[in-house]
């Protein structure tokens, strides 16, 4: 009866997600709602996989994936389980299928809208190098809500995503979107952002290095770069020759 129970939240859990809030917009030149969100039903497998070989961890395996299109949800990946099970979250996110437009919303005030749920961090992020993990297929871009809010009227149900707290895209937004970018011509080839100077730089000297920091220009992508300049080195003098005596001048010597 308990697992019948389990089952049965746990379904409500991923039908909430795909409604209220969510909104899909397609065009003819956009993938379908199959090649967006993950299958539901593949979802209901890997649960009933998960409870009937694993039960004694209690883990709940849930999968996304969002691979084409615009898609906006009111949360994506877990949420909060009253009867303590663990959940294993994947949420994979790229083009391939087309420009991906992914707007993710949750209602408290912190920044979980694309995790595991009970107040975990995000999965989606930049790596150490600030690469995103969508891949340059296509142009993908990730923004994430927190403090969203609802309204009804009728059978109509609206939502105020909220404060925007977070943005990851990949290079290919960039390349695809120059009215975000401060001077596109001066994108290099392995900027994986649109670098803006913070402050100024500090010129190095003979004694110290000097540095310059800067951050992406697109909104709430946060992501930052310290370039370290190396102290000057003093340029190498000539090196010092003996003073000779005046030869006297002496032509019967020629």
């Amino acid at each position: 009866m308990k697992k019948i129970l389990a089952m049965a939240l746990a379904l409500l859990f991923v039908a909430a997600l795909f409604t209220g809030c969510s909104k899909k917009v397609e065009s003819p030149s956009e993938p379908n709602a199959n090649d967006v969100a993950s299958d539901t039903t593949e979802e209901v497998k890997e649960r009933t996989s998960a409870d009937n070989t694993d039960a004694d961890s209690r883990s709940v395996k849930i999968g996304f994936a969002i691979i084409g299109g615009e898609y906006s949800a009111s949360a994506i990946g877990g949420g909060y389980n009253y009867d303590g099970t663990v959940q294993d979250v994947t949420v994979t996110i790229n083009g391939t299928t087309g420009n991906t437009t992914v707007n993710a919303s949750c209602q408290p005030d912190q920044k979980g809208a694309i995790s595991a749920g009970n107040g975990a961090p995000d999965i989606i992020h930049y790596d150490e190098k600030g690469t995103s993990p969508f891949g340059e297929k296509n142009s993908v871009i990730v923004r994430m809500y927190n403090n969203a809010s609802y309204t009804k009227e009728k059978d109509l149900v609206g939502c105020n995503p909220g404060t925007l707290y977070q943005t990851v895209h990949n290079r290919k937004y960039m390349e695809e979107h120059p009215e975000e970018i401060v001077d596109i011509t001066k994108l290099k080839d392995e900027d994986l952002h649109d670098w803006k100077l913070v402050g100024k730089v500090v010129e190095p000297t003979l004694e110290k290095d000097g540095y310059a920091d800067y951050i992406c220009s697109i909104d709430k992508c946060g992501q930052t770069k310290h370039v370290v300049l190396p102290k000057l080195t003093p340029e190498p003098s000539e090196p010092d020759t003996p003073n000779k005596p005046d030869t006297p001048n002496m032509p019967w010597l020629l």
